[in-house]
């Protein structure tokens, strides 16, 4: 499939990207906050009732770059996805119900792979969960700590994202090349500012570590959203089969974007699911291809980006790294709490107990940031699974995914669409074991253009091409 992002994308997808971080920040100056906080909705609820093209493009901006909004109401670190997906739901609703709408439109399957219902039953199973969880904080548990209200929210919000792009995915007139072309676009868009950024060490200031350039810590420059989007340019560069120029330059700037990122999960989640998808797809060139472009970056890299202290997080991986990250007195800790609460885990917003060690036991800063781990959850999605919601939150979680990755992987030598979303379904698969607490936007996002993948493959969505390849054009 020969695929080709338009200028006029690009140039409207970071035109969005700006004119939402500039009403965030805004809005969390107060100023324009009521003219704003109306054009933002108007134009949300129109961009919801239309469909097409321009639904895609914002659930994209808002479930993978998460742009901060600052404080709205009274709530701290408001991302575009908070207020994006509750409204987004509402506008789907009244499209269900309107007799003539594109979402009733769709014929129902005639058969449905066992895939597509384990990963449905999964999703319907981890929402009861969250819904039953939140009534026993709420009724149950007798002291809870502050925050949970936003705790469940963000899991909601999750929910919310996955049904919102598995709508979009299957509605008439939204085609899965149009979402690949936008994330493309995107990720070339985004990744280019944001090794610019670490590179010429700019203080972005966006207030969180996913999108702020200054990483206190280790004294170097960060940049959260490299991470994401270097990983979903990766996976449309490998399952699109670009034309080869093309390919080669956006494959470098996208792993340029890995190795600047300094995420050693995401790195390491992007390269075995490109191994993954190589070893599936049967394809040995491909694997040439990878081996020279990993020769070339090591040849040729820019030395400031191969000297970063980010990128030479990419390099330590070891237990000692691993346990002053702080990653082992999380694991250590949830899985104590679990040991103790197997089946229905120790539930969320439960007043953590847990001892630091020498000058850690003194900071102050340091004991809020692990109680609030501990409570919520944090840096360790299957671990806070565990905790949090025991056997009954965590099997539905890991066998939704392990559902959706096989049935992509059936389909990976047909379309580009089940290409994409099982690289990069995969790549959030590992790297949430180092993040997350199982209410990521992104791996929603994945999981959820996973299965509107399998369910357009039985409506026939994705015709034939002329060499017997199936090309992704809805």
């Amino acid at each position: 499939m020969t695929f080709q992002a338009r200028w006029q994308d690009a140039v409207f997808l970071v035109g969005s990207c700006l004119a939402a971080l500039a009403c965030g920040m805004l809005i969390g100056r107060g100023e324009w906050i009521v003219p704003a906080a109306l054009a933002a909705l108007g134009g949300i609820v129109l961009v919801g009732l239309r469909g097409g093209p321009e639904l895609l493009a914002l659930l994209t901006v808002a479930a993978l770059l998460q742009p901060p909004l600052g404080n709205i109401g009274g709530i701290p670190g408001m991302t575009l996805s908070e207020i994006v997906a509750p409204i987004l739901c509402v506008t789907f609703m009244a499209r269900l119900t309107h007799p003539s709408s594109s979402l009733r439109a769709i014929e129902e399957p005639e058969r449905t792979t066992w895939e597509l219902r384990v990963v449905q039953a999964a999703i319907l199973a981890y929402a009861a969960v969250i819904g039953a969880n939140f009534l026993r904080t709420k009724f149950l548990l007798p002291i809870v700590v502050p925050g949970v209200n936003r705790a469940f929210y963000d899991y909601f919000i999750a929910l919310a994202v996955f049904a919102l792009i598995y709508l979009a995915l299957t509605t008439r007139g939204v085609t899965f090349r149009m979402l690949l072309r936008i994330i493309f676009s995107l990720s070339l868009a985004l990744c280019l500012l944001g090794i610019a950024a670490v590179i010429l060490r700019l203080p972005l200031n966006l207030g969180s570590l996913r999108y702020s350039v200054v990483d206190i810590a280790s004294g170097g420059v960060r940049v959260g959203f490299l991470e994401t989007f270097g990983t979903a340019g990766l996976a449309v560069v490998f399952a699109a089969r670009l034309r080869f120029p093309l390919a080669l330059a956006a494959g470098l700037l996208f792993a340029g974007a890995i190795v600047a990122s300094g995420g050693r999960a995401a790195a390491v989640g992007v390269f075995a699911a490109i191994t993954a998808y190589v070893l599936i797809a049967r394809r040995g060139g491909v694997i040439l291809a990878i081996v020279g472009v990993g020769l070339i970056i090591a040849l040729f890299a820019p030395q400031a980006l191969t000297t970063n202290v980010q990128a030479a997080r990419l390099t330590d991986i070891n237990s000692r790294a691993f346990y002053s990250a702080g990653r082992g007195l999380i694991y250590r800790e949830s899985l104590h709490g679990f040991r103790d609460h197997a089946l229905v885990g120790t539930g969320i917003g439960v007043p953590p107990r847990f001892n630091l060690s020498g000058y850690q036991a003194f900071n102050l800063n340091l004991r809020r940031f692990y109680a609030a781990q501990f409570a919520v959850g944090g840096h360790a999605t299957y671990a806070a699974l565990l905790k949090n919601f025991g056997l009954v939150g965590f099997l539905p979680f890991v066998v939704g995914l392990a559902a959706a990755l096989w049935g992509l992987a059936r389909l990976v030598r047909e379309t580009a669409a089940a290409g994409f979303f099982f690289i990069f379904l995969f790549a959030q698969g590992v790297s949430i074991f180092a993040g997350g607490n199982g209410s990521d936007p992104v791996y929603f996002f994945a999981l959820g253009g996973g299965a509107a993948v399998l369910s357009s493959r039985l409506r026939h969505r994705l015709p034939v091409d002329d060499d017997g390849k199936r090309e992704v054009t809805g």
